[in-house]
């Protein structure tokens, strides 16, 4: 019996090593370069400020008192909050949980795969590090992975549950799924891009409907939680002092200033990750034999201006008008009352709508509009468009880099899904590790940096 009990678990070892790796590497990452910062800190000196010790009732007291507090006149995130304002209090337990969030993304974008080759385990492990790590310290690693990374934790899992050829409809995969939905929805920015993109996994996924309706109904419920939270429309008058001249704007105003902050943000600045996305997309295109050289040419063209972003600033410095470009984002978006009637002051809006809408349609036409082609190219645009809605927060500009990881685990998701493509026209594997190897080593340094 006990041999039997140890060769079920040296199997269980095996089957799951790369993710126990993971598993070891992230908490490793934690134990060494955590500490508390900012909204952490000043959460542990309110709890300790009020009450004398940690004990059950004293937690179960703070807990309740933050969680009307939010609803009422703070935020529609009652439960991010509430997991946030707990584990503050415990962070042994976040060290753990985190590190199984990141396990969960992991195993999420493998499994696209459906395959066991070991560079794949690699790859993904790769471009989950992609991500400029640095977007996760504005206000405390904490609490920016409990209300930012693990919300795309969960939806990653629910995008590949939804992707498999095969899926298992266990008792514990659907629970799990819904509890997955009901945590990432209540961010609001996530929950307006997974009302658009489960209606369109209803209309494309049609024997998969009785299990993405309730998904929908959680994530509609939420989206309309977050419009009508009295918390978020008393934290948004709270929070004009970030933008005292906010509510003078136009509603276009706000949501030009929110599309070309986020367009900016991958365009216009040295933003690796869209190098590699376009890169990507381009070769994927070379290496498909149903594609003519029009395509291919047309393909080479958001690369073309991912690499001018790279070296946009170097240019700034020896040409004016590339420099009006690169300084083109105002606290107004790039057109304001003040430059509204030179023509040069809608090139990057025009700019921005070209290259992203050119992405769009070379995605969706790279798998001759299959169901899974299109899907990737509308996550690629609600992702932006969610982002887009910072542009109706006062805090727009105060929010930090956080707020953009809705669109950069977007692209890591677009990013495997073209490495699929990629696989199934020949292995180029090795220059893929080198390349996406060397850019998390230039975001993780980024991260430790800011640490």
């Amino acid at each position: 019996m006990k041999s039997n009990i140890k060769v079920s678990w040296d199997k269980w070892i095996r089957e799951n090593l790369p993710y126990i790796i993971v598993f070891a590497i992230i908490l490793i990452f934690e134990l060494i370069f955590y500490r508390p910062a900012h909204d952490e800190v000043a959460l542990k000196k309110e709890f300790f400020h009020k009450y004398d010790s940690l004990t059950f009732s004293t937690v179960v007291s703070f807990l309740k008192g933050k969680f009307i507090r939010d609803v009422t006149g703070w935020s529609s995130r009652f439960l991010i909050n509430s997991v946030s304002n707990f584990l503050v209090l415990f962070p042994c337990l976040w060290y753990l949980i985190n590190a199984l969030m990141f396990v969960l993304m992991y195993y999420s974008l493998v499994s696209l795969f459906e395959t066991r080759d070991k560079d794949i385990y690699v790859l993904v492990f790769v471009l989950i590090l992609s991500v400029p790590q640095v977007i996760f310290t504005s206000a405390g690693l904490l609490i920016t992975t409990i209300a930012y990374f693990w919300p795309m934790a969960c939806v990653s899992y629910l995008l590949s549950y939804i992707c498999k050829k095969n899926r298992g409809l266990s008792v514990f995969s659907i629970a799990f799924s819904i509890l997955a939905v009901l945590y990432a929805a209540n961010e609001e920015l996530i929950s307006a891009f997974l009302v658009i993109m489960l209606l369109y996994s209803i209309i494309a996924y049609k024997g998969f409907r009785r299990i993405i309706i309730p998904y929908e109904a959680i994530s509609f419920a939420e989206l309309i939680w977050a419009l009508v939270s009295p918390g978020n429309s008393a934290r948004s008058k709270a929070e004009l002092i970030w933008f005292a001249d906010f509510n003078n704007l136009s509603l276009i105003k706000k949501i030009e200033m929110g599309f070309s902050s986020t367009m900016n943000e991958f365009f216009l600045t040295n933003s690796l990750i869209t190098v590699t996305f376009t890169a990507l997309l381009m070769i994927t295109y070379f290496y498909n034999k149903k594609r003519n050289i029009f395509e291919k040419i047309i393909a080479t063209l958001p690369f073309g201006f991912a690499l001018f972003g790279v070296m946009i600033s170097d240019l700034a410095t020896k040409y004016p008008r590339i420099s009006d470009l690169y300084h083109c984002m105002t606290s107004y978006g790039s057109i304001s009352v003040k430059n509204y009637g030179a023509k040069r002051s809608y090139l990057p809006v025009i700019l921005f709508v070209f290259f992203g809408g050119l992405i769009l349609i070379l995605t969706a036409a790279l798998d001759d509009y299959s169901r899974n082609s299109i899907g990737v190219a509308l996550a690629l645009l609600m992702s932006v468009g969610s982002r887009s809605m910072m542009g109706l927060s006062p805090t727009i500009w105060a929010s930090g880099l956080r707020t953009f990881s809705v669109v950069y685990y977007t692209i890591v998701f677009a990013l495997v899904w073209l490495l699929r493509q990629l696989r199934i026209n020949g292995d180029k594997s090795l220059l893929y590790i080198i390349w996406l190897t060397y850019m998390s080593a230039v975001e993780i340094g980024g991260f430790i940096v800011a640490l």
